[in-house]
């Protein structure tokens, strides 16, 4: 039928594909309208079986007021609730906050007393006769470790040391701080070269 009346109105063929395209914007169209109209005539009342002319909310007063009694009940029950949480946490915050206070006055006390312990040996030292030269030093009393000392007491470290570890990974293996075991490793591989 619409071919019919195109063809007496002159109107130039069109390609398939451009009435493929004139089908879909007219479906389109049909399927806007008729979903736009269909949401206009629905009453949003109606759906919760109520209606514009009955009261509203389709409630008697005393049930209103029955209503509005227990919201009130229940906001007070929350209120309490809220209440009662924020009292106990501001408990626990006092105690916190009492706790921080004495820790805070322990480490003051620490702090003065490692400045009164390191202005006393200042003191002692400026007391001290000076000495000259190295001599007059006194000898410390544990002579520092042979090369086979350091071999002996250490060889997990190089063992993992000549399979190509590196100074962090021995640390997490051993369970020894990287310094000492870097220190370790120097002492021993400077003893490998001198000998």
């Amino acid at each position: 039928m619409i071919l019919a009346v195109l063809a007496q109105l002159n109107v130039p063929k069109m390609d398939n594909l451009t009435w493929v395209g004139l089908a879909i914007a007219v479906a389109a169209t049909a399927f806007v309208y008729i979903r736009t109209r269909g949401k206009l005539k629905r009453d949003p009342l109606a759906r919760q079986g109520l209606n514009r002319k009955s009261k509203p909310y389709g409630l008697r007063p005393d049930e209103v007021e029955e209503q509005m009694r227990n919201v009130l009940v229940e906001l007070s029950g929350m209120a309490r609730e809220i209440s009662a949480q924020m009292e106990t946490r501001s408990q626990k915050l006092m105690i916190l906050t009492q706790q921080a206070d004495e820790r805070i006055g322990e480490l003051k006390r620490l702090l003065d007393e490692a400045r009164q312990i390191d202005a006393e040996s200042t003191a002692r030292e400026r007391s001290l006769p000076p000495t000259s030269g190295f001599a007059e030093r006194p000898t410390p009393t544990r002579q520092p470790p042979q090369h086979n000392e350091i071999l002996t007491s250490h060889p997990e470290i190089f063992q993992l040391a000549a399979r190509g570890l590196t100074s962090q990974q021995i640390a997490e293996r051993t369970g020894a701080h990287r310094g000492e075991v870097e220190l370790i490793l120097a002492l021993g591989n400077t003893k490998t070269k001198a000998s």
